[in-house]
């Protein structure tokens, strides 16, 4: 399936891109990558190695501000999800658990993973004795 992309604020013709990146199977299971995937993915890791180069600028530990990051990305993938699960279908997802973890089915909500970002990261900057704000400046900035 092609979708169709354009810019006509920029005089970019409109022109057609695959959905997804690329199509493979493993052990019978089929995976695609998609496009917006593939750019988060590479958004989020500008996003880390920005930081990474500036977090002693901010007198933060580059090993601490990678344990902060890598749990803030986890909990927020996991909080997209159930902020989905919570305010969009409860009935549906509790009447069917399974479907709760079918994330490739659609069903993410930003909000989710931004309070989840947000609450893991202030959690683990106590933990790992991270300046809080000098990690918000970090990923802010990035």
């Amino acid at each position: 399936m092609e979708h169709w992309v354009a810019f006509p604020g920029l005089g970019i013709e409109p022109f057609s891109l695959p959905r997804s990146v690329v199509e493979f199977s493993v052990l019978g299971f089929q995976f695609d990558i998609r496009w917006y995937g593939l750019l988060i993915t590479i958004g989020l890791i500008l996003a880390v190695a920005y930081a990474y180069r500036q977090a002693p600028r901010m007198n933060i530990n580059r090993d601490h501000m990678i344990d902060v990051a890598m749990v803030c990305f986890v909990v927020a993938i996991v909080c997209t999800r159930l902020y989905y699960v919570v305010f969009y279908n409860p009935q549906y997802y509790f009447s069917n658990p399974k479907e709760i973890l079918a994330v490739w089915d659609g069903g993410l909500a930003i909000y989710g993973g931004i309070i989840g970002a947000f609450a893991s990261g202030f959690i683990m900057c106590r933990v790992k004795k991270v300046s809080v704000t000098g990690m918000y400046d970090l990923a802010a900035i990035g």
